[in-house]
């Protein structure tokens, strides 16, 4: 019973830390897409000027007959998509910078004051975030802390197939010839209402499927993903600098 309750204790302490873990990577994920989105939006709020321009100037060519109805066309629906580009990066926007307020519970908006920022040093390989993965991460806590109450529940219903002996003893409090007794008991179930059998297979059967969760090789497939994305979102990030 008590290495039931310590799983269960396990368990809840990684179920704390995983939620910590959780809502950390949420406030990360706000912090920074409000202002990336803020500056996506200034971008596209640049390029429709840009093109708002071109489009002016498609008309004036076409009144000077410089250009044909049709590229006038063509550039009026580039100005149209920029626009509503616009104003589709300025609403994302907005909703994200309510999301950062709502997630720190602020009343008006938040202010960043931790630019978007490239770390230009080399990252670790993936085997290192493997390696910590399997180590830190708290699902995995979590997923032998139910194993762990699946071999105890397991080891509880078997210890009910067993004799059970019990130790008694009594005395009077008094000196002098005092009366005592003491003895021995034993308890062995013949016959049950409850199938003894199923239940131990039920047991058993949660024992193997813990077993056979392969939370480390899904966290090893997650990691891995993360860090392709992460890498891969780094090349572009300096390509794209250097071209600028």
């Amino acid at each position: 019973m008590r290495g039931f309750v310590s799983a269960q204790t396990r368990e809840a302490e990684a179920d704390a830390e995983q939620a910590g873990h959780e809502v950390d990577t949420l406030l990360v994920q706000r912090y920074f897409g409000a202002q990336l989105a803020q500056r996506a939006a200034m971008l596209r709020a640049q390029a429709e000027r840009t093109i708002a321009q071109h489009d002016a100037a498609a008309q004036k060519m076409l009144a000077a007959g410089v250009i044909s109805r049709v590229e006038r066309l063509q550039a009026s629906a580039a100005y149209e998509e920029a626009r509503r580009n616009a104003r589709k990066a300025e609403d994302d926007a907005a909703l994200a910078a309510v999301a950062l307020a709502r997630t720190v519970r602020a009343d008006g908006t938040v202010t960043p004051e931790t630019p978007l920022f490239l770390i230009s040093t080399p990252i670790e390989p993936l085997g290192y975030f493997i390696d910590s993965a399997l180590t830190r991460h708290p699902g995995l806590g979590k997923v032998a802390a139910k194993k762990s109450q699946a071999e105890q529940l397991h080891e509880g219903e078997e210890a009910l197939r067993r004799p059970q002996v019990i130790a008694f003893g009594t005395r009077q409090l008094k000196s002098g010839n005092a009366d005592w007794v003491a003895g021995l008991g034993v308890r062995w179930t013949l016959y049950d209402s409850v199938d003894r059998n199923a239940l131990s297979a039920s047991s058993l059967k949660q024992v193997e499927q813990a077993e056979r969760t392969d939370a480390p090789t899904h966290r090893r497939a997650a990691t891995s993903r993360s860090w392709s994305s992460a890498t891969g979102a780094r090349s572009k990030t300096r390509a794209g600098s250097t071209s600028t």
